[in-house]
């Protein structure tokens, strides 16, 4: 996690100068110098082609968009749609110790422990394999467009498209039929998917479990921590991973 944060946003040393140069005006009405600052968004970043709205860092970060800069064009106010594109340097306000926490690892640790499934499997709750049909709902539609979350109460893991897995944030792609999605369900929230036409289950779900097991990552929260007596929703964390 703290490595996707650092990927994405790369604080710049220099924010005042970005301001002399097309922003003054707005660091004088917002009497906000000291607390505006300018982000770059790198290439091959998750970001790239992303709608500010998706980006969430506002959830995350509570960090508020003022400006884009676009080579020698400047946005200002941008709207929650705006297509965000690497190289873009993002004109921010809020608190950049928080930003500066997030990646250089000060909020979460990663453990050396074995990896297992097993952590995620409870009595109630199981790991299933589905299949998205021919005329499913979600074709065409991002799980955020679907309130997959809220509809159907599992959690996504990991998305297959083509025998591979998705090579994008899960949030802002758009499910083909044929796409195979990994996730936790109760049998209850399961029975429920596969008895519609929008999903069938998979059995044969081997080379999808061992994928999704090498790829685990054991995280603790740090001591000093900033996440510390905070709730799972008040962290934002599953904003941070982009699920649903």
């Amino acid at each position: 996690f703290m490595l996707f944060i650092g990927r994405l946003l790369l604080p710049s040393r220099d924010p005042a100068h970005e301001l002399r140069h097309g922003l003054h005006e707005m660091g004088e009405a917002f009497a906000l110098e000291e607390r505006l600052f300018t982000l770059s968004i790198p290439y091959r970043s998750a970001l790239d082609g992303c709608p500010l709205a998706q980006s969430h860092l506002g959830s995350v970060l509570n960090l508020n968009v003022i400006g884009i800069r676009r080579g020698e064009e400047i946005k200002l106010a941008p709207s929650p749609d705006f297509i965000l594109l690497s190289g873009d340097k993002l004109f921010v306000s809020g608190r950049l110790d928080k930003l500066l926490s997030w990646r250089d690892g000060q909020q979460l640790a990663v453990l050396e422990e074995p990896r297992s499934l097993d952590l995620l499997v409870t009595d109630e709750v199981k790991l299933a394999l589905v299949e998205i049909t021919a005329g499913s709902a979600l074709s065409g539609r991002s799980l955020p467009q679907m309130a997959f979350r809220q509809k159907y109460g599992s959690t996504v893991l990991s998305v297959w498209h083509d025998g591979k897995p998705l090579a994008q944030p899960i949030d802002t792609y758009q499910f083909q039929p044929g796409d195979r999605l990994l996730m936790q369900a109760t049998p209850a929230q399961l029975q429920d998917m596969v008895s519609g036409k929008d999903f069938v289950l998979v059995e044969d779900h081997r080379e999808e479990f061992e994928y999704l097991q090498k790829q685990m990552l054991l995280v603790e929260v740090s001591p000093d921590s900033s996440l510390c007596q905070v709730s799972i929703a008040d962290s934002h964390l599953g904003d941070a991973y982009g699920l649903g």
